[in-house]
């Protein structure tokens, strides 16, 4: 703070001599602005922002008090500090002031040496106060500014780079690509976090509310690390204990997020073993349920003297531990602040060489189911045996066939399974189903035969391996008369209760669950709109679109062309907003991809301006970038017609920004990169719901 800094002060008192004593005293150091009255004293307020406020409680028609609840109501004041000088020496008029927003309570008659020392000390707080949240502010908005800027770019990186991965390769070609996939993925990850670390600085996080499953949340999660896991022949593992509510209340993405960064870092310190999501619910509290989350590896395990820098920000462990296994620590920080922030805690437990054990806990409002509950057609339960050494595997999947109302019985040995077995048949009381674990027990369909001799055929009725889809299993070796089918790991519910039901016939599976994905072998969908190997695969036949394809950067036009133009749609190109509307204005599109930073004038001007053409509302804009005839000729050349689709498609990642563009009237907010399968599902279903029927074409 400067020395010569000169504070504004806003002296309210109805008392002539009193103003004029204050006024004396402080005219040679600050600037004095006098108000008689709250109202007057309101006004200044607003149209003077002072520095500070020395008030009066007793006055006509408005006290003190509700002057100060007022000032302290404002967004606009809230932060001025106010300092009551009265008669009223009661510690209940105190209190009462404190209690309204005052900072300080000075009574009459007052010591002027002691008011001027007050007042200087809030003062420089307040200032030092300022000075910190402009600071803040400065640095959130160079990283934003960062962030788009390397967004950009990257936009092309991985984009051009998943279009090259779905043309003809050699093996090298192939894996140099890869590497520059995965090494902007990365990048783009520490770009996040870091951008995170600076919003929770500035106190910019903002947790949304939304009806979500804690199940599904979970298995994405799972399915988003599953081939980080698995590169590293680890199981991957998530288990939502039995009873637990999976309908709630809360920010979904957050929570992911935390459950992202711990189970990321799990895997990352992980040689050999498992990781293990794990969830349940507390005691409840009122219309709220406590959640606890376990993440749990076999890893390398964390010192006690480190287990307390753990959660600091830009603070990791040991540098040989981290140089080896690379990575920043910020995720750890983000998710002590974000489950703070969510009003839970984060601890953990560990001990070097035996793992580390990850908790943490959040209140989640109770929440309403959002698809139909339908009853199991079958009402017997099936019998199913399991067949799995790992005991976390082993109890995860029991619980999951009794979800699927199975009878299950679990056994963890070649002895016992062979018992089970043998009792099966003495009682023709044959498993509906015996599933083998082929990672933990090691039995393929080779040597099944081998292991249970002829026991498998006399006593089960469906014989299946679960598998690692990386790992090879000889699936077309001879197995005697067994047939055996093969789910592949990590499993879910749905995927579970599917196979029951159809028995473990692949067909009918695909049939009834209604999603394009493989049940063996390598998943081929997207889930949580990322695609897994970045092929350029719909789920979604589109008719041919014409496009309004507006963006002021070369190689992203030149991107977004291809992957337009590879589903056969038809593209025109604009540069900018201003050039976006002169094509509107003679033209029709079925959508409007529309960047947001650009010259002349930005997407989210563009847009404001395109939706009032539509709604005939010209009298109220006053946009000096755009001629009224050429809006008028929107106006006119769009009357009667459906609202045009707008789809953002910006490097801009903050919540701010996207409520920035829907408020202006655009559809949906894509962040750059994106992935193609996310881009071509983002405009199906926003050309869906504009039309109000299924966009599939006459073909397919």
């Amino acid at each position: 703070m400067k020395e010569d800094k000169k504070g504004k002060i806003l002296i309210v008192d109805d008392t002539p001599v009193n103003i004029e004593v204050l006024g004396e005293a402080l005219s040679p150091q600050y600037d004095i602005r006098v108000a008689t009255c709250g109202r007057d004293a309101l006004y200044l307020v607003a149209t003077e922002l002072p520095d500070l406020v020395l008030l009066d409680i007793m006055m006509p028609e408005m006290d003190g008090y509700e002057v100060c609840r007022r000032i302290k109501n404002d967004s606009g004041t809230s932060g001025i500090p106010v300092i009551f000088i009265t008669a009223k020496a009661h510690k209940e008029d105190e209190q009462k002031g404190l209690s309204v927003g005052a900072i300080d309570y000075i009574t009459k008659p007052f010591n002027l040496d002691i008011v001027k020392a007050r007042i200087k000390n809030h003062l420089e707080l307040k200032w030092t106060k300022d000075a910190l949240i402009e600071a803040s502010k400065a640095k959130s908005d160079f990283l934003a500014t960062m962030s788009h800027e390397i967004r950009t770019p990257m936009n092309a990186i991985i984009g051009m780079t998943e279009l090259a991965l779905n043309t003809k390769l050699d093996m090298e070609q192939r894996k140099f690509l890869t590497i520059i996939r995965d090494s902007s993925n990365a990048l783009l990850a520490l770009i996040n976090d870091i951008l995170d670390i600076s919003k929770i600085e500035a106190g910019k996080i903002e947790l949304e509310d939304e009806t979500f499953n804690i199940r599904e949340t979970v298995e994405a999660v799972i399915s988003t690390l599953t081939v980080n896991a698995h590169k590293k022949k680890l199981e991957i593992l998530s288990h939502i204990l039995p009873k637990t509510p999976v309908w709630v209340v809360g920010d979904r993405m957050r929570l992911r997020q935390i459950l992202v960064n711990l189970a990321g870092n799990a895997i990352k310190f992980t040689k050999s073993g498992y990781v293990l999501i794990k969830a349940y619910t507390q005691e409840p509290d009122g219309d709220f349920l406590w959640y606890h989350f376990l993440i749990k590896d076999t890893g390398v395990g964390i010192p006690e003297d480190q287990i307390k820098r753990l959660f600091k920000a830009y603070s990791q462990l040991d540098n040989k531990m981290t140089q080896k296994y690379e990575g920043t620590g910020l995720g750890l920080t983000i998710s002590r602040h974000l489950t703070t922030l969510m009003g839970g805690k984060i601890w953990v437990e560990s001990e070097p060489g035996c793992g580390s054990e990850f908790h943490f806990t959040v209140p989640l409002k109770k929440g309403i189911s959002l698809i139909d509950q339908k009853e199991s057609v079958d009402q017997q339960a099936n019998r199913v045996l399991i067949f799995d050494t790992l005991e976390p595997s082993g109890a995860m999947l029991s619980d999951l066939l009794a979800e699927a109302n199975c009878s299950v019985k679990l056994v963890t040995n070649i002895s016992d399974a062979r018992k089970a077995l043998h009792e099966a048949a003495e009682q023709s009381n044959i498993y509906d189903f015996f599933l083998i674990d082929h990672e933990s027990t090691g039995i393929t369909a080779k040597s099944i035969q081998f292991v249970f001799k002829d026991l498998v055929e006399s006593s089960a009725a469906v014989v299946a391996f679960l598998h690692s889809s990386t790992l090879l299993l000889d699936k077309d070796e001879e197995s005697g008369h067994i047939s055996p089918r093969f789910i592949p790991k990590p499993l879910t519910l749905k995927e579970i209760k599917c196979f029951i039901e159809t028995a473990g016939n692949k067909e009918e599976c695909i049939k009834k669950s209604n999603v394009d994905c493989e049940v063996e072998g390598q998943v081929d969908c997207e889930v949580e709109g990322q695609l897994d190997d970045g092929k350029v695969k719909s789920r979604h036949d589109m008719p041919s679109l014409n496009v309004l394809l507006v963006d002021d950067t070369d190689f992203n036009l030149f991107l977004a062309n291809k992957l337009l133009e590879m589903r056969g749609h038809n593209v025109f190109e604009a540069r900018d907003g201003s050039e976006a509307l002169e094509a509107l204005s003679t033209r029709d599109f079925d959508v409007v991809l529309m960047d947001i930073s650009m010259p002349v004038m930005d997407g989210i001007t563009a847009t404001r301006l395109l939706r009032a053409c539509e709604n005939g509302d010209l009298y109220d804009i006053d946009e000096k970038s755009v001629s009224l005839s050429l809006l008028q000729s929107i106006e006119k050349f769009r009357k009667g017609k459906k609202p045009i689709p707008v789809i953002a498609m910006t490097a801009h990642a903050e919540p701010e920004q996207e409520r920035a563009c829907l408020n202006a009237g655009m559809n949906f907010v894509v962040t750059k990169p994106f992935k193609p399968q996310t881009f071509f599902d983002v405009l199906y279903t926003v050309l869906s719901n504009s039309s109000g029927t299924a966009l599939n074409s006459s073909s397919s």
